[in-house]
């Protein structure tokens, strides 16, 4: 991310991961501007320090978490309560930058927030938690795509209980990993099932158009699947 002169802008709740850059910041790059950093992850770059200023760059730097990049995790201009640690992502080489529930960027942000723009994901050392696969317990459940996906009105969403799984809960996500809608909560006899989503939020309001996630849980494991819903 490169911010420009005599730029202020605000970034929050973001996270950069494995980006790299020729030269310098491989995170971001502030040349003569100001710009407010605030519950941020910028982490593993292949290239480039986290955070580069270059000029009269003086950014605000606060609650971050910055680790790992190649050209070192220094900061500069103003900055304060940021950490330097391992944020502990679900699975950095599948891409699943969801945090594990053992993360220090849990709760560790402004006002107790996360750090980041992803919520907690998957368990500690349990990458298997977010993937977008149905081999997570392939004796309980089996997961179908859903159909149509993308979607504008709603889609069909089909899994199958091959034997008793207990409570079974079917919620959609966003890509922050907060809550949209709860579609199955509760016990479920095995057998093929079909739950439609008709692209609104649990207050009824349609959604906008973004990637969405649905996840499936049961006897404490849970997987995702993406959704696309184009308006």
């Amino acid at each position: 991310m490169y911010c420009g002169s005599n730029s202020s802008p605000l970034i929050e709740n973001l996270t950069l991961a494995s980006n790299s850059a020729q030269t310098s910041g491989g995170g971001i790059s502030c040349e003569d501007s100001s710009p407010s950093i605030i519950d941020c992850i910028i982490a593993f770059s292949g290239g480039g320090e986290g955070v580069y200023c270059q000029g009269s760059a003086v950014p605000t730097i606060t609650h971050c978490c910055v680790f790992g990049n190649a050209g070192g995790d220094s900061l500069c201009g103003s900055y304060y309560d940021n950490i330097f640690v391992d944020p502990a992502f679900c699975d950095t080489t599948g891409g699943v930058f969801w945090l594990q529930d053992c993360s220090p960027c849990v709760g560790t942000g402004t006002g107790g927030d996360n750090i980041g723009a992803w919520d907690v994901g998957c368990g500690c050392g349990d990458p298997t938690g977010i993937h977008d696969t149905d081999a997570w317990i392939p004796t309980q459940m089996v997961l179908h795509a859903a159909s149509p996906n993308p979607f504008s009105e709603d889609t069909a969403l089909c899994f199958e209980l091959l034997r008793d799984a207990g409570a079974v809960k079917v919620a959609i996500c966003n890509l922050r990993g907060q809550l949209v809608s709860t579609l199955v909560d509760g016990l479920l006899a095995p057998g093929r099932r079909t739950v439609r989503w008709d692209g609104t939020d649990d207050r009824g309001a349609p959604v906008s158009s973004a990637v969405y996630f649905v996840r499936y849980e049961a006897q404490g494991r849970c997987s995702t699947r993406k959704l696309v819903v184009l308006r």
